[in-house]
Order: C-alpha cells, then structure tokens, then sequence
C-alpha cells in the first residue's frame, strides 16, 4: 500500500509530497526489509518522477520512502504531465524484500 501525502512539517512543509510504501497484514512484532522504486507516472515517461527506496516495514512501523519525493508545485503545473483528470499515477518496482521476521524491539 502507498501513503501518499503533502509534506507536514519540517523547513519545506507544503512544498514537496511525500511517498511512503506501508506493509498490510502484518502481525505484531513481525517486520521485514524492503528496497524498492517508486514513480510518479508522466504523460511523458522520460518525464517520470523515480526514487529508490528502502527501509523496515511493520505493523505500525513505516520507513520505506521519501518525505521530500517530489516538489508540490511540478504538480500544480497544467502542463506538467504528472495529474490527469485529478488523478496522479504510480508505479512500485520492489527490487528486495527480506523474509518476515519477528522482533521483540518493536511492540
């Protein structure tokens, strides 16, 4: 699952969206590793917006995107490419994941 959100806080708050891939179905102290691509779709796809990402995934813990991915206003342009008919598209390429594994750090 994508959590996709315009950044909140922080010296650029406002001015970038952020993307975070989050783990579904995950039990209770399980976690895995996860490296992976993300991209905002263009019209133009040697426009595409792409960042490799990696981190840990839990039930209530996500760590695997980019708070800054890409900034608001390449969005807001009529001519940007990126928004069409108010959507935004995406794609996720995962080049690793870890086998699930159990953790007593996390609660």
């Amino acid at each position: 699952k994508l959590k996709v959100f315009r950044q909140r806080n922080g010296a650029q708050q406002g001015k970038s969206l952020s993307v975070y891939l989050q783990a579904q179905g995950l039990r209770p102290r399980i976690k895995m590793y996860v490296k992976a691509k993300l991209r905002v779709l263009n019209k133009n796809p040697t426009k595409n917006k792409e960042k490799e990402v990696n981190g840990w995934l839990s039930d209530i813990y996500w760590n695997c995107g980019d708070r800054e991915f890409m900034r608001w206003e390449d969005l807001e342009k009529s001519n940007g490419g990126f928004v069409n008919k108010k959507e935004l598209a995406f794609e996720v390429e995962i080049l690793v994941i870890s086998n699930v594994e159990r953790s007593d750090e996390w609660v």
